[in-house]
């Protein structure tokens, strides 16, 4: 693995942390861990790491750029730490362990993953936890030999190497000889295999449960009742109101899966996607701005103003039906200005671009006097041409933090669009008591550790 492999892995770890590692991304770093054992050792490392500080209620911050010297610093610095807290452990509790593994996630197809407890990465060993999977396939192999293939949107628990639990979706199981009476729960139902292959389905919102025998034989029980019934080759059994029976018909079974296939599904498009882009201008430049990988603010009487502009391609969202939307940006140290002269809460207000006509400006041309909406008068913008979509703010302390803003407005104002492109600009509202103030920013699409700016849909299939 090369220096420049490595400073990647760490930027991917991170993000992958922070559940903000791009589809294109997530398949790289799989590439990366499945063909260079170099790489699959410090991503085990420091997932490792990570996981032992978070849970001591830890979490390491992430250096602000990466060159060697601080991802030299950042390496040394969290695995030191996760170093000092086994110490702790060995020392005040002999008796601690750590869970071992009972699966390995052998392969992932397209996957997009949300609010998992476990390593989402093709190749990474799974403990007891959940996998939540949003679109994809996913496949895992237990250490008893048993394998899963998981089809989103799915919910499931892994409980240990021979059992796991079903909380919602499909996934079918392919049980050898040597995993004889792997058994697979739903809230409602338990299937236990009996040297076979068999699909087991689980909708949440009906509650029902379906087992389907591809091969061999299936012991299969509802919950509430006191007997198991078992199930062959072509035999499928659904458990509703706490009943079961057979299913003899094709079409009850086909609106099982519809009714499973209703269920909503995330979609992320950041700045760096199709024709996005984010910039950042500066009352003072008569060029665009010159952070590359910064988005920055700045609220002052001088003319030390700035305000950053970012662009969405959303017209591949045309075919869906949006349920819900979330506006994501990083705030990042910019090491400008001293934070003690502002206020001791900063404010910031998100407009949308309501003139679509000036969506198409350049970020290696905008500027304060071109770019569209904008005004000479201190942070104003031309009301005429925007749209308030929501507001945030944090303590003048704070540097670093992932802002999420998801409102009604923001939902209205996307789902209005008509030429695929939606354009935000961010201003802080917050002034401050001197021109030396401190200058906020946020990841650009080119920032070299965290994520850029990000659109999170929810949508319906």
């Amino acid at each position: 693995m090369t220096e420049k492999q490595e400073e990647q892995l760490y930027l991917w770890i991170e993000q992958q942390r922070d559940d903000l590692l791009s589809k294109e991304d997530s398949e790289k770093l799989e590439r990366l861990i499945l063909e260079d054992e170099e790489a699959r050792k410090v991503y085990l490392d420091v997932t490792t790491a990570n996981a032992m500080l978070f849970e001591q209620g830890l979490e390491l911050e992430s250096p602000a750029a990466t060159t060697p010297k601080t991802l030299t610093y950042y390496k040394f610095a969290l695995l030191a730490a996760a170093a000092m807290l086994a110490f702790m452990f060995i020392r005040t509790e002999p008796k601690q362990t750590f869970p071992e593994a009972i699966a390995v996630l052998t392969k992932t197809e397209d996957c997009v993953w949300k609010d998992s407890s476990l390593p989402t990465n093709s190749g990474s060993p799974l403990t007891a936890g959940n996998l939540n999977l949003v679109q994809g396939l996913a496949t895992v192999k237990f250490n008893s030999g048993a394998e899963l293939i998981i089809e989103a949107p799915a919910e499931v628990e892994f409980i240990d190497s021979m059992n796991c639990l079903v909380k919602h979706g499909t996934v079918m199981a392919d049980v050898p000889e040597s995993a004889h009476g792997f058994t697979i729960d739903t809230p409602k139902a338990k299937a236990i295999d009996h040297g076979t292959k068999f699909v087991v389905s689980y909708n949440k919102k009906s509650e029902k449960s379906l087992v389907e025998v591809l091969e061999g034989e299936v012991e299969v029980k509802a919950n509430a009742e006191d007997e198991s019934e078992r199930f062959f080759e072509g035999n499928t059994a659904i458990i509703e109101q706490d009943k079961m029976r057979k299913i003899d018909s094709v079409g009850e079974a086909d609106k099982f899966s519809e009714a499973r296939k209703s269920e909503p599904e995330t979609i992320k498009i950041t700045t760096a996607d199709g024709l996005g882009s984010d910039q950042a201008i500066d009352y003072s430049k008569t060029t665009h701005n010159k952070h590359v990988h910064f988005l920055t603010v700045k609220n002052t009487n001088s003319d030390l103003r700035r305000k950053f502009y970012i662009k969405f391609d959303v017209a591949s969202l045309e075919t869906f039906n949006i349920k819900s939307v979330k506006l994501r940006v990083r705030a990042v140290p910019s090491d400008y200005g001293k934070a003690l002269l502002l206020p001791p809460v900063a404010k910031f207000s998100v407009y949308g671009l309501t003139d679509e006509s000036g969506d198409g400006w350049d970020e290696n041309s905008i500027t304060w006097k071109n770019a569209p909406a904008n005004t000479n008068k201190g942070n104003e913008l031309q009301k005429s041409k925007v749209k308030l979509i929501g507001e945030f703010s944090f303590s003048r302390s704070v540097q670093d933090r992932l802002i999420t803003l998801e409102s009604a407005d923001l939902l209205e104002f996307i789902t209005a669009d008509t030429n695929g492109l939606v354009t935000f600009i961010i201003v802080r509202e917050s002034e401050e008591y001197h021109r030396d103030g401190y200058v906020h920013a946020f990841a650009s699409k080119e920032h070299p550790v965290n994520s850029p700016p990000t659109l999170e849909f929810e949508i319906n299939k």
